[in-house]
């Protein structure tokens, strides 16, 4: 009956008989996938590892073998045959043998955490030491992970500083092409000046040769020869040459690459400054990452210093930011250099600018500096500025409107004496109420303790300004 009612079923839905029946359709769906379709046995690593036929379905290595016969094999599945005289030459499956392994896997888990709810007092103990392993896997595998941040981070580390070395090899390479790329303007100039100068000798001894072949088919020796002093134009066009090829651009100074920090330091870089009579020349120097233009001499340079004109120098300092210094020396050695920022566009901080300078021609180089004895000029303080024998007159018209001061460090000129104009005062300490110091035209900026130690010395030892400048704007 149980039969005749199945024929029924099957009759009424002939559709799902066919679908049982269909070879294309695979009825492994259905079944535990770590099991083999053919012996339901679960696979192993052994005698019963999957492995997979071209035509995609798998089964284990026993039953393949088992369905090999004349060296063909037919899929039990889709019953495609291949060719195959050897198990060994179907390929294992080891995908399906690792989500096998992962199964295993979960479902242990999955066993011992069900364990662990259950209460049983050995599982639980059991499940607890699992737990505990696992926790000191994780805390070992962050552990881990913490060693690698922090060494990834010093490895980033080091690559930001490797990248500022880079970037800074970039701009010493960009400063050398630069150099390089104006050395070569520069010899280009120079080649061209001798090619000029070598074809005007050339075209003279031309002409020259030319007068005395005429002069002497005329019977007739010429007495003299035109340029008589070509040899002397020659050697002044030659030195102009070479002057040129001398020379260095502010350019060039400001950006301070290798090569010309290397003059710099080794002083064969000079300003230079036409006088109506003569050169003078002034010494640029480097100290503490800052340039220095010094005071103008008549000493000349050595022969292979670089040349700057003194006007293209000047020109880069911004006159509302102007920083002159003054060298001190008592004892036979120098004690300190005094910083002192004047005040802009004031006609007291343009001429002590151009005495500390020397474009004048005076210059506070070698005067003196002295404790002041004037009951006229308030509190501790000494004055310099006296030059040329003299009680220091002005260069420049000094009239002006100019602020007053009790700080310590304030520099002012010397109220009420035109024969001092060009003499300077220097306060040591700071006054008290309301009295100030007036015509105040700059203040020290740094080397006060200096200006304190003059002070001190009461006009017992000679105090010299062996050095002056300004300050070149970097």
């Amino acid at each position: 009956m149980g039969g005749q009612q199945s024929s029924e079923q099957s009759q009424q839905n002939p559709s799902h008989s066919q679908e049982v029946t269909s070879p294309h359709l695979n009825p492994v769906t259905t079944h535990n996938p770590v099991e083999c379709s053919v012996c339901y046995i679960p696979y192993d690593q052994s005698e019963r590892r999957p492995r997979t036929l071209p035509c995609g379905h798998t089964f284990c290595s026993a039953c393949m073998s088992q369905l090999i016969t004349a060296n063909q094999l037919s899929c039990p599945d889709c019953r495609i045959c291949h060719t195959a005289t050897s198990v060994d030459q179907i390929p294992i499956s080891y995908v399906l043998e690792a989500v096998i392994q992962r199964l295993k896997q979960l479902q242990q888990a999955q066993e011992a955490a069900v364990a662990f709810e259950t209460g049983d007092g050995t599982i639980h103990e059991m499940s607890s030491g699992i737990s505990r392993k696992l926790w000191s896997l994780l805390e070992e595998q962050k552990s881990r992970v913490s060693r690698q941040a922090i060494g990834c981070q010093g490895t980033q580390s080091q690559l930001d500083q490797y990248r500022t070395q880079l970037a800074d090899c970039k701009d010493q390479h960009l400063q050398l092409q630069s150099s390089l790329q104006d050395l070569m303007q520069r010899n280009t100039d120079a080649m061209t000046l001798i090619e000029q100068e070598d074809a005007r000798v050339c075209e003279d001894i031309k002409t020259a040769l030319d007068m005395v072949s005429v002069n002497v088919d005329a019977t007739h020796i010429p007495t003299s020869l035109p340029h008589p002093d070509l040899a002397f134009t020659i050697m002044d066009n030659v030195n102009t040459i070479k002057k040129r090829m001398e020379q260095i651009t502010v350019n060039q100074l400001l950006r301070m690459s290798w090569s010309t920090r290397r003059l710099v330091e080794a002083g064969l870089i000079f300003a230079v400054q036409k006088d109506e009579s003569c050169l003078r020349f002034s010494k640029i120097t480097l100290s503490k990452d800052r340039l220095y233009l010094t005071c103008l001499q008549d000493q000349p340079p050595p022969s292979h210093a670089r040349i700057i004109p003194v006007s293209e120098v000047v020109g880069v300092v911004d006159p509302s930011f102007i920083l002159a210094f003054l060298d001190l020396a008592w004892g036979g050695s120098t004690r300190g250099r005094v910083h002192i920022r004047l005040s802009p566009y004031t006609p007291l901080s343009q001429q002590f600018f151009m005495l500390c300078t020397g474009q004048r021609g005076v210059s506070y180089l070698n005067t003196r500096l002295q404790r002041v004895k004037d009951r006229r000029v308030p509190g501790d303080c000494v004055s310099g500025g006296q030059y040329a024998r003299t009680e220091g007159p002005g260069i420049m018209d000094v009239t002006w409107e100019y602020r007053k001061s009790n700080r310590a460090g304030a520099v002012m000129g010397f109220p009420g004496d035109a024969t001092k104009a060009a003499q300077f005062i220097i306060t040591t300490k700071s006054l008290d109420g309301a009295v100030k110091c007036p015509n105040v035209f700059g203040e020290v900026e740094n080397g006060l303790e200096v200006v304190r130690e003059v002070f001190i010395q009461n006009n017992n030892t000679q105090v010299t300004v062996v050095d002056c400048g300004i300050v070149l704007n970097r």
